[in-house]
């Protein structure tokens, strides 16, 4: 009996509902209204500040309903303003949905600076009583203006329509009396319903266009995002909204924007012009991905009369050369993009620095010591930013209004705008775009560095080659051909991934894999690019013992020769012979130097791949090889990434 009347507290405990839908019931809102709000974390924790804020306990639905769209609705940027609004919903000084979303989109504009009451009581008709007798003459003009439709078309006519032009005439007019007054009158104009009344409306059937009219007929506007991909970004002067919003456990919501002073101070340094940036590491050449970057940050400038900087990212001295800011400049010449500024993060390493010591001494931030020399700075700083701390704070230091980003930036977001605000910098406008991909086109190698191995050192190890006879033939042999084997190898981009799994036999961070015919190597570290998704290269040391026995076995070509790339051939990779969608064409693959010596009609079987033959497309400059019969391959390679 104990166990039963035990589990029947605990059913009735776990039946009891939560103490928001109690709350959110006792202001007028309906059962589902109430329960839809519990399903959404935003919504009931706006919706129960809001109540708070209030101090209500009982109210009825119509204050209820104004008090749920201020929940749903408010205009994060002014959330300074909402205990004013919610006094005059409480007064009833806004007592109806029209006046609410004027008042609404009053706060919006206005932001976090000071309420002007008497603006702001005429924006939302604060006071405007519109008898009823007003309501009843605008009805009857309404009617008669529209007395011929009425007529023909009886109750089919649209009587939100009518409504409408009412509303437009006593905009603080009460849209339930404006309802009832009109239905009421046309009861009066056009008496009971009758049986074609009840019927739903016959649509009538377009008459065909005339030949004539045709041009002009056929014309379907087309959405302007597709006529002006720029026109989805905001003005400069629009940027005052909250720009991101972090809901705590403990119930508090952390939102970041500019208040009006500091966007003052920026509209003025920057003549209100739109201002992007161009921002490549300098620790890599530009690829096609590049070109979509540029298109985005350069055309949105160029498009609004504005600026775009060519910034150099460089706060990665391990990782960057001179070569590459050349050859950046040089190519975004060539696509026809001109800058406005060039300049690079380490100019503004002095305001990074005072920055940084502001942030110490508001217990916010610690150091991170490097010793790199940098090849723009020189060795005037031995502590280097990281990315993302100066990422965001160049961003407001040069006045960036529009700060566009790929898609993997996006988790990023919280932490750019939290120093921005930890700091009180101007934040910019922050969009993300998806990474430009291309069908038929394979970024296919990895580079891996090995630490361990001395620069300049090539090791010429034996691999095993078969000789060009039957298997009938016992007299087959197998022969030994050298390969070199230097500090810069290259590995199949498949055979690398971020995060392991058990089922994926290549390189991880961390993970051993054993280099075919060569030796056993360890990934101990990942170089990225431009953005968390670009790896420019991965670190390794190698097992000379070869006293490591890992599972998985990569081919792979090395440097012939220190800072002499591998030999570049192109590799077509048939599926179903006859269908030109199946052949998948890899330009500057990397093949071993014994390849070089290849002629039409040689056949070789690559490791991993297949069965290949030189084609007669090849050129003393550069081989082709034609895939002609593939492996079975049960090593997995689809890894996380």
């Amino acid at each position: 009996m104990a166990t039963a009347s035990d589990g029947g507290k605990e059913s009735a405990a776990a039946a009891s509902p939560p103490p928001q839908l109690e709350s959110f019931l006792s202001i007028g809102l309906d059962q589902r209204t109430a329960e839809n709000a519990l399903a959404n974390r935003k919504v009931t924790a706006n919706l129960t500040a809001v109540i708070a804020e209030a101090g209500v306990t009982r109210r009825d639905k119509s204050v209820g309903n104004l008090l749920y769209t201020v929940a749903t609705k408010y205009p994060t940027n002014a959330l300074v303003h909402r205990p004013d609004l919610i006094k005059y919903i409480l007064s009833e000084k806004i007592k109806n949905s029209v006046q609410l979303d004027a008042a609404l989109s009053f706060l919006s504009t206005l932001g976090p600076d000071s309420l002007d009451s008497v603006r702001f009581e005429e924006a939302c008709g604060v006071g405007v009583v519109v008898l009823f007798e007003e309501i009843q003459s605008t009805v009857t003009d309404v009617l008669n203006e529209n007395m011929e439709a009425i007529v023909e078309q009886r109750y089919h006519i649209n009587v939100g329509s009518l409504c409408g032009q009412v509303r437009k005439r006593h905009p603080w007019g009460d849209a339930k009396s404006i309802k009832e007054e009109i239905e009421k009158r046309l009861v009066e104009i056009l008496g009971p319903k009758t049986e074609a009344d009840n019927a739903k409306p016959m649509k009538k059937k377009e008459k065909p266009v005339k030949v004539e009219e045709e041009k002009t007929a056929v014309a379907v506007a087309t959405p302007e995002e597709e006529v002006n991909p720029y026109s989805i970004f905001p003005q400069p002067e629009e940027n005052f909204k909250v720009h991101t919003e972090i809901f705590f456990s403990d119930g508090n919501i952390w939102r970041a924007h500019n208040t009006k002073s500091i966007l003052e101070k920026h509209l003025k340094a920057t003549g209100g012009k739109v201002m992007t940036r161009f921002p490549p590491e300098p620790n890599g050449y530009l690829h096609i991905g590049h070109a979509k970057a540029m298109f985005i940050d350069f055309g949105l400038a160029k498009e609004r009369n504005g600026h775009c900087y060519l910034r150099f990212d460089d706060t990665n001295p391990e990782a960057e050369k001179k070569e590459y800011i050349d050859h950046i400049q040089e190519i975004v010449t060539w696509m026809g993009w001109e800058p406005y500024k060039v300049t690079y993060t380490s100019d503004y390493f002095q305001d990074l620095y005072e920055l940084a010591i502001c942030l110490i001494q508001k217990g916010l931030a610690y150091v991170n010591h490097q010793f790199t020399p940098h090849p723009h700075a020189g060795d005037k700083w031995f502590i280097y930013p990281s990315y993302d701390y100066a990422h965001c704070l160049v961003d407001s230091l040069e006045n960036i209004t529009h700060s566009l980003c790929t898609l993997e930036f996006d988790i990023r977001r919280p932490s750019y705008y939290w120093l921005l605000v930890a700091l009180g910098q101007y934040q910019p406008y922050v969009w993300e775009y998806s990474r430009l991909n291309i069908s038929n086109n394979v970024m296919s190698k990895r580079k891996v560095v090995i630490t361990n191995l001395d620069y300049g050192m090539v090791i010429n190890l034996d691999a095993k080659m078969w000789s060009n006879a039957p298997d009938s033939d016992a007299s087959a042999t197998i022969e030994k051909k050298k390969v070199p084997f230097s500090r810069i190898v290259y590995i199949e981009q498949s055979d690398f991934c971020l995060k392991d799994s058990k089922d994926f036999y290549g390189l991880a961070p961390g993970k051993s894999v054993m280099l075919r015919h060569a030796f056993p190597i360890k990934c101990t570290e990942v170089i990225y690019g431009d953005n968390a998704d670009s790896i420019v290269e991965i670190r390794a040391v190698y097992d000379a013992s070869k006293a490591t026995k890992p599972k998985g076995v990569l081919h792979w070509v090395a440097e012939p020769s220190p800072g002499v790339e591998p030999l570049k051939v192109e590799i077509r990779l048939f599926e179903k012979l006859f269908l030109s969608e199946s052949k998948e064409v890899i330009k500057g693959a990397y093949a071993v130097p014994l390849l070089a010596s290849a002629v039409l009609g040689d056949k070789f079987q690559f490791e991993r791949l297949g069965y290949f033959a030189v084609d007669s497309d090849s050129t003393p400059e550069e081989l082709v090889f034609n895939r002609t019969v593939t492996l079975k391959d049960s090593y997995g390679k689809a890894g996380p990434k």
